[in-house]
């Protein structure tokens, strides 16, 4: 059972901006939403502990302020359907995050067996059919494999080009782009947001001792 030796502090925050963009295709500007989730903590020895939560919501903040600048979401043109070119960077990048994992946990499994190998062969204990080297050579097989499909099915795979995928991202673009002449039509009667760009929501305080 540990001691405990003070309180973490840990809070999450969401929030969206709008991004605008002008199509590659048509060349008509528009808008698209953007939500980000950021969290910070802060470890105190139950000293200060109302600094300790205002550092970490402060820090939670500025986190998603710079995730909300650096984000981008495929969002298609409302006019003809186009993705940009930093859309279509992004819709590769999540397409092949399972095969990023693959290599990393083939290459990382690899590295161990070959070790194991190496020691079982210098310390003269194995000498019986290579097993430790076999398996070894079939993960880094396999890692290699893992790179050259994500590398075909990512690098090579064109967003613009794809009807199937473009039909399951209609759903989930629902109310999420619009022409900026639109967007600046519905936002003139309204004042900007305090904070000028995004807001956000404190979604989850934890304390741990």
């Amino acid at each position: 059972m540990g001691i405990p030796y003070g309180t973490t502090y840990t809070v999450t925050v969401g929030g969206r901006a709008v991004k605008t963009t002008d199509c590659g295709r048509c060349g008509v500007p528009y808008v698209y939403v953007v939500e980000r989730k950021a969290a910070a903590g802060t470890s105190v020895l139950w000293l200060d502990n109302d600094g300790a939560k205002e550092r970490a919501a402060s820090d939670a903040r500025v986190a998603l302020s710079a995730a909300l600048a650096d984000a981008v979401e495929p969002a298609a043109c409302p006019g003809c359907g186009w993705y940009q070119p930093d859309m279509v960077t992004e819709a590769r990048r999540r397409r092949g995050r399972w095969l990023v994992r693959g290599v990393g946990f083939a290459a990382v499994f690899s590295t161990v067996f070959f070790l194991l190998a190496v020691l079982t062969e210098s310390a003269h204990t194995y000498d019986g059919d290579p097993v430790l080297w076999k398996i070894t050579g079939a993960l880094a097989l396999t890692a290699g494999v893992f790179a050259a499909l994500r590398h075909v099915r990512c690098t090579k795979w064109d967003p613009n080009a794809d009807a199937a995928w473009k039909a399951s991202r209609n759903p989930k673009e629902a109310g999420l782009a619009m022409p900026k002449s639109e967007y600046d039509r519905l936002e003139a009667p309204r004042r900007e947001p305090p904070g000028g760009g995004f807001s956000y929501r404190p979604t989850t305080d934890g304390l741990r001792g």
